[in-house]
């Protein structure tokens, strides 16, 4: 432990730890599991937890059977399907040239409230200030 220096140090510490998306740029803490956030709906919405996991497994089949035609979670983003063209590409350990081809891919296009929301507004850019002579 440090020593305490002032009392709004100590308010920077306790913001610091019990943040779990810090402004200050340190550790995230850890992803919610699979479970956690059952339990969350599960009491949220008062609900078995059993019926909340079978939510969330036909979300998942429903994303999974509409990804061709794009799938949206509103305020989340969507699935979409892309086209990847043929390219050539390098083997990184012979650094023989290869081909490689054309393929479809499956992207998650994050919604431009998700990043909002979960992204930390970015400050203005101050003019510099010219030296005084």
């Amino acid at each position: 432990m440090g020593i305490l220096l002032s009392s709004s140090a100590n308010l920077v510490h306790k913001i610091w730890v019990s943040c779990p998306l810090t402004i200050f740029g340190g550790p995230m803490g850890k992803a919610m599991s699979k479970s956690a956030i059952v339990a969350h709906f599960a009491k949220k919405f008062d609900m078995k937890k059993k019926a909340a996991a079978t939510v969330f497994e036909e979300l998942a089949k429903l994303a999974y059977k509409e990804a061709k035609n794009s799938f949206t979670i509103p305020g989340i983003g969507k699935l979409v399907l892309v086209n990847r063209k043929a390219r050539t590409g390098r083997n990184p350990k012979t650094g023989e040239t290869i081909q490689i081809p054309a393929k479809t891919v499956v992207k998650f296009r994050v919604a431009k409230a998700c990043k909002e929301a979960v992204l930390p507004k970015k400050p203005l850019k101050s003019l510099p200030v010219p030296p005084v002579v």
